[in-house]
């Protein structure tokens, strides 16, 4: 297999297979993003998958990220740019947690997006404004009031109550609730702001949980 000189679409999906694999293992809701995600679709990302594959099974994906970032992807604006990172973010938190290995790659792929640590450290400290605004408006049920759309929703009360009457009295349970709001706000600030990433939501995550947690307590 030569080395295929990539375009623009296919670096930035590049990008993404690296996030999938920062864990050591590919996960269906991960793949359902790339297919899903409007910023995923506008990339090909799930086209683009399917031959970086081949270049995973033989053991030459590097030949891939070594031509990162590509001239396109340095000249790529920083509000672009920044837009595919929380993506990756979100992506890597699809499954409810951050892997440490998804954390720890975050600095590297913005990298090879062809961004700067200065220009990563300006998108962190908006991220954590995000995070205060939001904490200080939804009582720490972020994605689940972002998703349903009213604080006293239904939904919400009764994941609030379980968060309250359940998980609060169990080691486990206050550590998933510390990774949440840790998590949580940043995912739940892009739900709030489009309809299809509230159906998604409600979808893949909040009905399930709702439905498991009604059969819990």
């Amino acid at each position: 297999m030569g080395v295929k000189k990539l375009t623009k679409k296919e670096a930035v999906s590049v990008c993404y297979a690296a996030m999938i694999l920062a864990d050591g293992k590919v996960e269906q809701n991960e793949v359902q993003w790339t297919s899903k995600s409007s910023i995923a679709t506008r990339y090909e990302v799930d086209k683009n998958l399917r031959w970086i594959v081949d270049y995973l099974k033989d053991d030459k994906l590097e030949e891939l990220t070594s031509q990162l970032p590509t001239p396109t992807l340095k000249r790529m604006s920083m509000k672009e740019r920044n837009e595919i990172a929380i993506d990756l973010m979100l992506l890597g938190s699809s499954d409810g947690e951050v892997h440490e290995n998804e954390a720890n790659i975050m600095i590297p792929i913005y990298m090879l997006l062809g961004g700067t640590m200065d220009e990563y450290g300006l998108l962190i400290k908006e991220m954590q404004a995000i995070k205060k605004q939001k904490s200080s408006k939804t009582g720490n049920c972020f994605i689940a009031t972002a998703t349903m759309g009213d604080y006293d929703h239904p939904i919400v009360l009764d994941l609030r109550n379980f968060r309250d009457n359940v998980l609060k009295k169990s080691i486990a349970g206050r550590l998933f609730i510390k990774i949440y709001y840790t998590i949580g706000p940043i995912p739940a600030f892009f739900v709030g702001k489009s309809k299809y990433l509230r159906i998604f939501s409600y979808k893949f995550l909040i009905k399930p949980l709702h439905r498991l947690i009604s059969k819990l307590y």
